[in-house]
């Protein structure tokens, strides 16, 4: 089966942009600059210049976010240790987590993009079902490493 063509998405008021499938489109609802879906994934991307972070570093951003999203979620688990990576110049930070929201298990993976050359991050949330995991963690890393600003 061929891979479907990619697209990019920009990331409103922030001069970002993200490529995904061609299955993904944008979805409007929520809090958050740019969320995309294939009705089995969503990935919501909620960026930050370093200015607006004002004396908070995107380490810390990252965890603040984490720690805020579960706070309203049950029965919290670390699914896959923090990893780190730095390449293309931006360092991707990624935590793997299960948790209950409204008595059922979804899979969240948590991102920090940070592009210390832009002075921007982002913190990406990717939600998924425990059922569709396995099938969407590789592509999913993908999507959320092609995120950058626009050249």
């Amino acid at each position: 089966m061929l891979n479907p063509a990619p697209k990019d998405f920009d990331v409103a008021d922030y001069n970002m942009v993200i490529t995904a499938d061609e299955g993904f489109k944008e979805d409007t609802g929520g809090d958050w600059s740019l969320q995309i879906t294939n009705y089995q994934t969503y990935i919501s991307v909620m960026p930050f210049t370093y200015e607006e972070l004002d004396d908070i570093t995107p380490e810390e951003i990252y965890s603040l976010q984490n720690e805020d999203i579960f706070t309203r979620r049950e029965d919290t688990k670390v699914l896959e240790e923090e990893a780190k990576k730095t390449e293309n110049g931006k360092t991707i930070i990624r935590t793997a987590f299960s948790a209950v929201l409204d008595g059922e298990e979804n899979y969240y993976v948590c991102y920090l993009v940070d592009i210390p050359e832009s002075e921007i991050c982002a913190w990406v949330l990717v939600t998924t079902l425990p059922e569709y995991y396995d099938s969407i963690k590789e592509k999913s890393d993908t999507i959320v490493a092609s995120l950058d600003v626009k050249s």
